[in-house]
């Protein structure tokens, strides 16, 4: 789920001269994802459509494997890390973040944000998704068959009327233009 392909970039620059590739289901993501590689001028890394469902890639083939809030969009999170878990070479990393909406929080408390925040959980149980996913991760990633988990949490608090509304506004546009 590499969408626009602005952390993957960043990631292929980190490992160059080694090779990254990038993979996304919605091959119209996967033309913006490949501009700006190349605006970018990053040239070790490669965009691909594909499933994490059903990875194209032979066992034991990535050193690593990246995923940023891309779980919690999923219905079967759990199948989508073995399959991870089998690209990954022997003391491979797998490396995932995901939100837990529920945790975060605004001050001063805007009632459109807690709207949202209902809605988008409306809509993720009726996809059969988790905007929750955050605190499932160990428990989804140790089921898929990772054994040497390393885990972390970070309260997300906009503590101010500007952050709120930076917050509110990216999330109205990605929701009505994504």
């Amino acid at each position: 789920g590499c969408g626009p392909g602005t952390i993957t970039v960043g990631l292929a620059r980190a490992v160059a001269p080694g090779d990254a590739v990038g993979i996304e289901v919605v091959p119209d993501v996967l033309v913006g994802a490949r501009e700006h590689a190349t605006s970018e001028g990053v040239t070790n890394l490669r965009f691909e459509e594909a499933s994490v469902y059903a990875l194209p890639y032979a066992d034991a083939s990535f050193d690593v494997a990246h995923a940023h809030q891309v779980l919690q969009h999923l219905t079967k999170p759990v199948d989508a890390s073995r399959e991870i878990y089998r690209v990954l070479a022997p003391g491979g990393l797998f490396a995932t973040r995901d939100a837990d909406y529920q945790t975060m929080i605004a001050w001063p408390r805007e009632p459109e944000i807690d709207h949202w925040r209902d809605l988008y959980h409306a809509v993720a149980a009726r996809n059969e998704a988790d905007p929750d996913a955050g605190r499932q991760l160990p428990a989804w990633l140790r089921e898929a068959g990772f054994t040497d988990l390393q885990v972390g949490g970070t309260a997300v608090v906009f503590a101010d009327p500007d952050g709120t509304r930076n917050w509110g506004y990216s999330w109205a546009e990605r929701t009505l233009e994504s």
